[in-house]
């Protein structure tokens, strides 16, 4: 989105497999949005990554 928006890239996109999937309780959410055809190369950003984005900065 906010590339689509301002052209500059926030965070970092990685692939689900990336990430640590083992919790239970994203094991049941991974389940229930894909069932068992996990797409473990589909590239997401976390919302850790975005506030890690050296582009962001907090405005008072």
């Amino acid at each position: 989105m906010y590339q689509q928006a301002t052209g500059r890239e926030i965070g970092k996109l990685q692939t689900l497999r990336e990430f640590d999937l083992g919790h239970p309780a994203v094991q049941a959410k991974l389940q229930e949005r894909y069932g068992k055809r996990i797409p473990l190369n589909e590239k997401v950003i976390s919302p850790v990554r975005m506030l890690e984005s050296q582009e962001l900065m907090t405005v008072n």
